[in-house]
């Protein structure tokens, strides 16, 4: 195999490995120190869904409504985008699951980012 095509199949599969690092620190906000169970709702809220259209292009299986997934666990992939604009037309503005909402990949990680280091200093 020509070194060439050694170093694309490995550049491809490093991108690959970085960007699953990132959908993986996005799918939750990381509040619970361990030292207790979590409350469902508490589970919601440390859990993201990610609004961008771009989102099914690095989260194509569900992972962008991993919030979504913690209120109905059980609920195929397929359909978490169906009950995730059902909730978002029917619960009000100021409801839990709306706070679960991310503009983007690198706005998820901004905030996560932030409450790392708001919670270090705390």
């Amino acid at each position: 195999i020509p070194a060439a095509t050694l170093a694309l199949w490995y550049g491809i599969s490093a991108f690959a490995f970085f960007l699953n690092a990132f959908r993986t620190l996005v799918a939750h906000s990381y509040r619970n120190k361990g030292d207790r169970p979590m409350s469902e709702s508490e589970q919601l809220l440390d859990s993201a869904n990610v609004t961008s259209r771009l989102a099914g292009l690095w989260a194509p299986v569900g992972l962008r409504y991993h919030a979504t997934h913690h209120l109905f666990m059980l609920m195929p992939y397929h359909q978490l985008g169906k009950a995730h604009k059902t909730l978002m037309r029917e619960l009000p503005p100021d409801s839990l699951y709306h706070e679960t909402l991310r503009s983007s990949l690198i706005g998820a990680l901004g905030r996560l980012w932030r409450e790392a280091g708001a919670a270090k200093q705390a």
